[in-house]
Formats: structure tokens, sequence, C-alpha cells
């Protein structure tokens, strides 16, 4: 297996410098007032236009090359989500290139605006920066083939988040009162019911280390009072990752997991916040992989894909992609929206040994994807009733309540 990596945003070159352009263009390069700025901000309804920018969004992607003939390549990009029409059309160009992909976001909230709503209700998508994300997806993609190394070796790390600085954000108690925000009186259950592992994939040539990281949590410690484009804690938590592992370059993208119910449990929005929050994934990480040698993986790799059946109100019905891509035996999964965290277990639980890698936000968009006993809960007051009305923000009939229960049967059926 051969591996490259590259980064587009920012400074960088191609489609990265066009994105950022644009981006500082929209808002004013100076950072100004954004008055009829056609960079709206994705993640939480109605919050119009952005006001200024605090960090560029990036494209990251690792490309896989196995000497058998598959290659694929894993997108990670700082958006909240990308439109589900938008990522099909992508995907299926890189298949009549010969390229498998996993296409995901982050779950950005400090992003720019990337996917359509009914009445523009998550923000006004703007066409010309969407043509220039989907050019620079490509770009990125062939500077990574362009930078392809042998691969020497490949581990996967695994910890436990350590601390209690991410919560279940669904949380209801007796009263029906959702936790927000964290309260002295939260109970423990709050930080214990959710899917706690971080997966490190840790791929090494002979002069770098490319690093997929993997665990589950919102990217919105900066929430809805933020008019700044940004990167969150994705950018502090990355870049700390990548300068304390060793003497060797390293580039690492990360890959959000089953954050439909997991949200930073912080009391204060601000990029001190944000950074600090960041640095302290990024040194957990760090150690996860540095501590031991980890689990030694085949140098191998392949591809499979199955279609969800989601059907609608109306009658009507959609395939949606669930993939599974194989690094020697450590699977990766992925689900096309904001999977929750009990269906995550239940999924990881059925791979026996060996856990997989859950890829939320990834090849298509379907808002929340909760299980049945969350739907079934439906507490006014509850995230819950979200994952039930978050499809109208779509255009189309709302899909049936067992959405998430599908998705999950389908990403099991890919384990056997």
């Amino acid at each position: 297996v051969a591996v490259g990596a590259s980064g587009a945003g920012g400074g960088g070159g191609g489609g990265g410098a066009s994105l950022a352009g644009f981006v500082a263009t929209a808002v004013g390069s100076d950072g100004g007032s954004g008055s009829g700025s056609s960079a709206h901000l994705g993640g939480f309804s109605g919050r119009g236009p952005a006001t200024g920018v605090l960090e560029y969004p990036q494209i990251r992607t690792v490309y896989l090359h196995s000497y058998s003939g598959t290659s694929v390549a894993i997108v990670s990009l700082d958006y909240c989500c990308l439109d589900h029409d938008f990522i099909t059309k992508v995907r299926q160009k890189l298949k009549k290139q010969e390229i498998e992909s996993i296409i995901s976001c982050t779950h950005n909230h400090a992003g720019i605006c990337t996917i359509h709503s009914k009445d523009n209700i998550l923000g006004i998508v703007n066409e010309e920066y969407l043509e220039l994300v989907c050019r620079s997806i490509f770009e990125s993609i062939e500077c990574a083939k362009e930078n392809i190394q042998e691969v020497e070796h490949i581990t996967s790390h695994r910890a436990t988040l350590v601390g209690n600085f991410i919560m279940n954000r669904t949380f209801v108690d007796e009263k029906g009162f959702m936790h927000k925000r964290l309260q002295n009186h939260t109970p423990t259950t709050v930080f214990k019911d959710f899917d706690r592992e971080i997966i490190a994939i840790r791929i090494s040539t002979k002069n770098e280390d490319f690093v997929i990281v993997n665990f589950s949590c919102h990217v919105n410690v900066l929430d809805r009072s933020n008019t700044l484009v940004g990167r969150d804690f994705v950018g502090p938590m990355l870049e700390v990752l990548e300068n304390n592992l060793g003497d060797k370059k390293t580039q690492a993208i990360f890959l959000n997991g089953a954050a439909g119910d997991v949200r930073p449990a912080v009391w204060e929005s601000s990029l001190e916040t944000a950074a600090a929050f960041g640095g302290m994934l990024g040194i957990q990480i760090a150690l996860a992989v540095k501590k031991n040698n980890g689990e030694i993986l085949e140098r191998s790799i392949s591809f499979q894909e199955l279609d969800a059946p989601i059907a609608f109100t109306d009658g009507s019905k959609l395939a949606v992609p669930v993939s599974c891509l194989r690094i020697g035996n450590q699977q990766l999964i992925t689900v096309p929206g904001e999977l929750y965290s009990s269906l995550s277990l239940r999924i990881k639980e059925a791979a026996g040994e060996i856990k997989p890698v859950i890829v939320g936000y990834a090849n298509g968009t379907l808002g929340y994807l909760p299980d049945k006993k969350c739907v079934e809960k439906n507490h006014p007051e509850d995230v819950a009733i979200r994952s039930r009305t978050v499809q109208q923000y779509f255009d189309g009939p709302l899909p049936l309540s067992d959405l998430g229960e599908r998705i999950a049967e389908t990403a099991i059926s890919l384990l056997k």
C-alpha cells in the first residue's frame, strides 16, 4: 500500500487559495461588518452572514493506493455538512476515475454554509463557493496522489477519553430539563452514556506519519453567538497532535464519529475555550499513539458499499450508501448524518474484538439518526424531538422514524 496526503485551505495553493479568497472577499478582507456578504455560516439556523475570519476552512485528504488496484480518497472538510446531492456527484466523478471515496465533514459549526435547506433556514448556500469547494476536493486528492509514498507499517491505537469535558447533550432529568450547559447538579450519567473511545490509525512511511483521528463530539465550542468563520477546536487539536508525535513530519485528519447526541461540556463560547478544548484533545490523542506500539495492521485495503433503504411518509424510498473501508483488519464505517451514540455502540458490539471506526457526516446528509428509544422518548425539551423535525429543514417528505435503525442495520451487515 502507498499513501499520500494534502491539505487545501488558508494560504494553500490552487483551490485552497480560491476558497480563502472567496471568504476574505465575502466578509471583507479587513474582517469588517460583512454587510451584504454571501458567506453565510452553517451549523445553527438563522445566524446570517459571517462578519469576519478567524481561520480559513481546510480540506485535508489521505489517499491510499493498493498495488492490487484499489484506490481510496479519505477527505475531511471543515464544514457542518455538505449537500447530499453535491456529495453524490463528487463521488460519482471519482468513481469514474476508479477512486473510491469517503467524503466527510468535521461538523464544524463555524464553517461556511454548504447545505441547501427549505427556505434557507440553515443559511444561504453560495453556488460559486460550492463550485470552489468541489474543485478544491479534486485538487486536494490530486495533490495527495502526487505525494504518494510507500507505506512501511500501519498501527491502530485506542484510548478512552479522560475527564468530563464531553457530555451527552440529550440528557433529560426527571423534570424534563435538558442540560444544554454544564451545571453543578448535572448527574454523572450525562458524561457516561456515549461512546468515549478515541481511535487513531497511524500510517508510517520512511519520512512521514499520516494519522487518521476519530472520536465523537459536536464541533461547537463556539455557539450560535459566534459570527466569525473558523475551525472551532479542530484546528488547535490537529496542530497540537502534529507537534507532539515525534521527530517525523506528521499530517493528521479528523473524522468525526457518532456525534448526534454528544457535545463539548463547556460553559463559555470563546476563542480561548476552543483552543484549550482542542489542545486537551490533541494531547490525549498524542499520548494514545505514543504510549504503546498499537495493533499492527496488514498493509492492505479493500472497499465495500451497501445501500440503506430509507422509507418516507409519502411512500417513497431512497437508497443511501453506507461504506466500509478496511485497512488490514481495521474497518471504517461511514454513516450519512448525525448517528446517536447508542447506535454507534451497537455497531461496535456487533463487530466483535476489533471495533470499527464510525465515520459520521460522511458520503451523504440525512440529518439526525437517533435510535428507536430516543425517538419514542420524545421529550419536548430534548434534542430527540429535533431528530424528527430537523428533516423539515429539507424539501420533500419526512423519513420514517426508523431512519437511524436502518442505517445501523446496514452498517452491521457490512461487518459480516
